[in-house]
């Protein structure tokens, strides 16, 4: 769960949603931001997961990249 806290955080900073412009508003929105985000990689992943394997080796995907290859596609980095 600590995990979950600091990814929300580290997201929430990094969007930089706590500002004088947005105030708390923007904190809120940012955390909801990172959450949904959150919620699709984890989405992504286990359907990369539920992917048999032959379907995996043509996609030249392996099944220890799948959660880097989710993140990828989610967080874009």
């Amino acid at each position: 769960m600590a995990t979950i806290a600091s990814n929300l955080y580290a997201t929430s900073v990094r969007l930089n949603v706590v500002s004088p412009e947005t105030g708390a508003n923007g904190t809120f929105d940012g955390l909801y931001t990172a959450w949904k985000r959150y919620r699709t990689y984890r989405a992504t992943l286990s359907a990369l997961k539920e992917l048999p394997d032959r379907t995996l080796e043509d996609l030249n995907f392996n099944r220890g990249d799948l959660a880097e290859i989710a993140r990828r596609e989610v967080y874009g980095r």
